[in-house]
C-alpha cells in the first residue's frame, strides 16, 4: 500500500493531512496572489495522456467560445497536435518529460518557472491531480479554478472535487463550469464523417496489459473478418518487435504502420471502422467520425465509451466488473490474477457483435 492510500483510507490520518495542507496553501496562496495584476488571460491546465485529451475537447470547446478571452493550454506535445485538429485561435505552451520530477508526478521548478511568468487572470485546472497542483500552486493570479483531491482545495478559489459518476467528458466539464458556471454541457457525440472508406483497422494494443484482450485473439478476428472486409493491424511505429511483425506477414497478415499521430490522423482517411481495447486510438478515432468497436475489461465503459452513433463495445460482465466505479477493484486489472474479464471473452461474440456495425455503418453510406 503506498503512502497516499494509506493516508486515503485513514479517515485520522486523512484529516489531518487535509487540514495540514489547508493551512499551508491558503498561506501560500494568501501571499501569492498579493502580486496579482488584470491581463484578460486565462491559462487552460490540461496535461493528459491521448484518450483523457479527446475527453477534454466538448469542455474546452464551450470555453473558448468566449472570443473576448486570450486563452492558453498547458499541455504535452501529443495533446497540441490533437487539439490544432479541433482549435485554431488558441496558444499553447507545451511541457515534456524533463519538467517533472519523481517520475513524472510533481511540476519541477522549471515547469512552474514557464507558468509563473505567464501574466494572468485566471487558471482553469483540468487535470486534477498532484501534478496540477504542482504546478500552480504558487502563481500570483487572482484566481484559480478547477477539479482536483480534498487536499488541495485551498489552492482554488473555486473548487469541484473530482467526480466518481461518469462520463469522463463530464469530468472537464465540471472544471470549465467553475470558470464559467453558465456554461452548457450538452454533448451527444463527434459528428460522424458522412462517407468512410473501407479498411477496417485492429489495434490490439492499449495504456497497460490488463486492458489488451491479447495478440492471439486479435489475429483470429482478423482471420473472421478478412473473409468479408479488408482489414490491416495498425501499430505504433516500434510498438511491437520485429519477430511478432515478422510472424504475422508469415501468415499473411496485412500491418501497417503509424509514425506518429498526425500520420495515424490520415491513415484514418482510409477507415470505415476502429477495432481495439479501451485505448487512446479508439477516442481519437471518433473525434474524427470514424465509428469504433471497443474490448472492455478492467475499465468501465460508462465513463469511457465513446458517445454518438455507431459506436459499440463489449465486454465480459463478471462479479468482478466495474459497474459504478470507473475500474475494477483490482487496481484496473494490474494486480489481478485471473484477468477473466478478458480470457473469457468470446471470440464469436466479438465477431459477430462487430458484423452487426458494419451493417449499422454501410446502411448509413
Amino acid at each position: 500500500m503506498t503512502l497516499k492510500q494509506k493516508i486515503d483510507s485513514s479517515k485520522l490520518l486523512n484529516k489531518i493531512v487535509v487540514y495540514f495542507c489547508d493551512f499551508l496553501f491558503s498561506l501560500i496562496r494568501f501571499i501569492s496572489r498579493r502580486n496579482s495584476k488584470i491581463t484578460g488571460k486565462v491559462l487552460i491546465i490540461s496535461l493528459h495522456k491521448l484518450g483523457d485529451t479527446v475527453f477534454t475537447i466538448p469542455a474546452l470547446k464551450a470555453l473558448l467560445i468566449d472570443k473576448n478571452i486570450s486563452f492558453t493550454i498547458v499541455c504535452f506535445s501529443h495533446s497540441e497536435i490533437i487539439y490544432k485538429t479541433q482549435f485554431d485561435s488558441v496558444e499553447y505552451i507545451v511541457l515534456d518529460n524533463s519538467d517533472f520530477i519523481f517520475d513524472g508526478r510533481i511540476a519541477s521548478k522549471k515547469a512552474r518557472e514557464k507558468i509563473r511568468i505567464q501574466q494572468l487572470d485566471s487558471i482553469v485546472d483540468m487535470r486534477g491531480s498532484v501534478l496540477s497542483a504542482s504546478l500552480i500552486f504558487n502563481h500570483h493570479c487572482n484566481f484559480i479554478c478547477g477539479i482536483n483531491e480534498i487536499y488541495y482545495r485551498k489552492i482554488y478559489n473555486t473548487y469541484i472535487p473530482i467526480r466518481s459518476t461518469p462520463h469522463q467528458i463530464d469530468l472537464y466539464f465540471d472544471a470549465a463550469k467553475a470558470f464559467k458556471p453558465e456554461l452548457k454541457t450538452d454533448f451527444s457525440g463527434f459528428q460522424l464523417r458522412r462517407i468512410l472508406q473501407n479498411e477496417i483497422y485492429i489495434n490490439p494494443l492499449a495504456g497497460w496489459s490488463a486492458k489488451e484482450w491479447g495478440l492471439n485473439n486479435f489475429i483470429t478476428l482478423y482471420k473472421m473478418l478478412i473473409e468479408k472486409h479488408e482489414v490491416s493491424f495498425l501499430f505504433p511505429q516500434n510498438a511491437i518487435s520485429e519477430d511478432i511483425i515478422s510472424e504475422l506477414r508469415y501468415q499473411n497478415i496485412m500491418v501497417i504502420y503509424s509514425e506518429d499521430i498526425k500520420h495515424f490522423f490520415k491513415l484514418l482517411d482510409s477507415c470505415k471502422l476502429i477495432i481495439s481495447n479501451d485505448s487512446g486510438p479508439i477516442q481519437m478515432a471518433a473525434m474524427m467520425g470514424i465509428p469504433t468497436f471497443t474490448i472492455y475489461g478492467p475499465t468501465n465503459p460508462i465513463f469511457h465509451m465513446p458517445s454518438g452513433k455507431n459506436h459499440r463495445f463489449v465486454r465480459k460482465e463478471l462479479d468482478c466488473s466495474p459497474y459504478k466505479t470507473k475500474v475494477c477493484y483490482a487496481d484496473a486489472g494490474e494486480s489481478c490474477c485471473h484477468r477473466s474479464c478478458m480470457n473469457q471473452l468470446d471470440i464469436f461474440d466479438v465477431f459477430n457483435q462487430i458484423e452487426l456495425l458494419i451493417k449499422n455503418i454501410e446502411s448509413d453510406q
